[in-house]
């Protein structure tokens, strides 16, 4: 043996029945064929004694315990018992350090006690027998990997390598390639696995049925830390890939759980990307998980895997899983999309439907999305402009619109005349569709979202103004005008007359006190304040007529000879015979003569002269508007027929 010192270290072996040291290029430096083989710790210090081989370390008979430090520089080949199994006190396990560069070999029986495994270069652990490790440790960016010494390329009888319930497994910046077999952790504290913190390294990848089991018994996260250094079969993404899985069981219960990612398309595996089922739009073409339980306490578990987009992984919102029954990818139940430390991450929470191969199989997806989020108002007056958008989020959005006449339309935006020919709202609506692009199969379709438009009919106002047309001389006070309501889809009725009066009726009266002029306003409502306005403007005048005629016969037309006044203050009028004689004679604002005289007979039929003095304008305008002055005489002819 070679033995050479390390810091401050007393360097002695204690070794017994050592048959030969070999240095040939093949053939182990330090061979064991039946001796008690110690490193020793030294008692009553903290020294440790440090044996270095620099090759290969064959242990084929007796017992071999590491107490100190061992390095061994080739590989270390355990063909016997390596450290105490606990029955014979003076007899340890292996409590010290052994770093070894080339590979590991178990084919005997190797107690870790609490002594620790350290590996700084790529190499293989192999062999016909478990090796149950306490503490083991890669170190920097190697690849250790377990393989079958009975078969090493495909998949046997498996030698898989464990971490004790009290060890840890340090990944460092390296990779652990269990290949075919199972790499189990039997310590529960979810701080049993190490890894330096970057972004494609320190991780677990396995082949086919191999994985990473770690045995839990805390309602905390477990942080599965599986990747993949194998390249993916299609470009843009063929490159090594660090995925974690987190899995938080609901409960303390024990149990353990199984997680391996597979660094290729699905398809591959007879789990084929193109069939989804409806919420599926389509899953990740380039990796997938296989997570699985062994049936313990935990019945309930959070899962939760993330995307990288720092490394073309798209925005996944959604998690698959596979059914074997119904031959596709199905969204799974409860599950939320966030974002942690800037890396996408889908969460199916309280799932219990853990199952064997092929529903072992678990794939981030993006989700049929929902229907898009539409503005605009929901209920509208016929025949007025309203916009419609959607967000502006880069997808492409196609517009249906019914009941409506589209007037303009961008990619983000449309605009419609919505139409209601009845007196009722009706209903109209814009349909959306969104395709969100991605580069996987180039968009996804969205659910149709009918954005329900209630129309209601925009009414026309329209009325004339109604007068007794057998009245000359315009529009006079106190005159009853009828507002004759032409308008059309019209439900509500607001009058405004101008001198102070309003009516919501439909067919109202109205008269005037005062000359003036004035504006009739009618605004029409059909609901949901469509309205529209006509204002007419009428002139009150004042002035005052005198019939030549009228027919006191009583058939009801023309009865009496009634002076038309409008604002004319009191005065007199004098009817005369042709004799000269005054028959009827009267001071007041408004003058009706019926045909009867004074006396109380009725006139005879034929013409009369009448004469209308000192009438005065309110508005201090004599008749005519011919003099300033209040003082007149109107002279006439009237007829009087019987």
């Amino acid at each position: 043996m070679i033995f050479r010192p390390q810091f401050k270290a007393i360097l002695t072996a204690i070794t017994f029945g050592l048959p030969f040291l070999s240095f040939a290029q093949n053939t182990p430096l330090l061979v064991n064929n039946g001796a008690m083989f110690y490193v020793s710790h030294l008692a009553n210090s903290n020294d440790t004694v440090v044996v270095f081989v620099d090759g290969t370390v064959e242990h084929n008979d007796s017992i071999m315990v590491n107490l100190g430090k061992f390095i061994i520089k080739g590989d270390y080949v355990n063909n016997a018992q390596s450290g105490g199994d606990g029955t014979n006190p003076s007899i340890p396990g292996n409590r010290g350090l052994f770093v070894v560069h080339g590979d590991w070999e178990n084919n005997g029986e190797y107690y870790a006690g609490d002594g620790k495994v350290k590996f700084p270069t790529s190499g293989l652990i192999e062999g016909t027998e478990v090796t149950r490790f306490h503490d083991l440790e890669l170190v920097g960016p190697i690849v250790r990997s377990i393989r079958d010494s009975i078969d090493p390329n495909t998949s046997g009888p498996t030698i898989d390598v464990e971490i004790d319930e009290t060890g840890t497994l340090d990944l460092d910046e390296g990779e652990f390639a269990t290949n075919y077999n199972v790499l189990w952790v039997f310590n529960p504290s979810t701080g049993a696995i190490i890894r330096e913190n970057c972004d494609t390294c320190g991780f677990v990848s396995s082949l086919d049925n191999g994985d990473l089991a770690w045995v839990t018994n805390q309602a905390a996260p477990y942080v599965f830390p599986t990747g993949s250094s194998i390249n993916a079969p299609t470009d843009p993404n063929n490159f090594r890939r660090y995925r974690p899985v987190l899995i938080t069981p609901t409960t303390a219960d024990q149990d353990t759980f199984h997680v391996r990612f597979v660094n290729q398309n699905a398809t591959n595996f007879g789990l084929p990307i193109s069939q989804v089922d409806t919420s599926i739009c389509y899953v990740n073409p380039w990796w997938y998980h296989r997570v699985k339980k062994d049936g313990g306490g935990v019945q309930n578990a959070d899962i939760v895997i993330r995307s990288n987009p720092f490394e073309n992984d798209e925005d996944y919102n959604e998690m698959a899983n596979w059914s074997a029954a119904n031959s596709q990818w199905e969204g799974m139940p409860n599950t939320s999309y966030g974002v942690v430390n800037f890396l996408p991450q889908v969460v199916a929470d309280d799932y219990n439907d853990f199952q064997s191969f092929p529903e072992d199989a678990y794939i981030l997806a993006f989700s049929v999305p929902s229907e898009p989020r539409v503005e605009g108002d929901s209920a509208m007056c016929a025949s007025v402009p309203m916009t419609y958008t959607v967000p502006q989020n880069g997808s492409d959005y196609d517009f249906v619109v019914t009941g409506g006449t589209v007037i303009a339309e961008d990619d983000y935006s449309v605009t419609v005349i919505w139409s209601n020919d009845s007196l009722a709202a009706v209903y109209g609506s814009v349909q959306v569709i969104e395709t969100v692009p991605n580069n996987i199969n180039g968009g996804c379709t969205s659910l149709t979202r009918n954005y329900v438009v209630e129309i209601w009919p925009l009414p026309v106002a329209d009325f004339t103004i109604g007068t007794d047309t057998t009245l000359p001389g315009g529009i006079f006070v106190y005159d009853i005008l009828a507002m004759q309501d032409q308008s059309i889809l019209t439900s509500e009725w607001n009058w405004d007359f101008g001198d102070g009066t309003t009516s919501t009726d439909s067919l109202p009266y109205h008269t005037y006190n005062d000359i003036g002029d004035y504006n009739i306003t009618l605004i029409v409502r059909s609901g949901l304040e469509c309205l529209d306005t006509l204002v007419v403007p009428v002139s009150v005048v004042e002035g005052l007529i005198v019939p030549n005629v009228f027919t006191p016969n009583n058939d009801g037309w023309n009865d009496v000879f009634d002076v038309r006044t409008s604002d004319v203050g009191p005065f007199k009028i004098e009817i005369y015979n042709r004799w000269g004689n005054v028959v009827f004679e009267t001071t007041s604002p408004q003058i009706s003569w019926d045909g009867t005289t004074m006396s109380g007979v009725q006139a005879s039929a034929g013409t009369y002269f009448f004469v209308i003095s000192k009438a005065e304008m309110n508005s201090g305008n004599v008749i005519n508007n011919e003099l300033d002055n209040f003082n007149f005489k109107e002279t006439g002819w009237v007829q009087l027929i019987r």
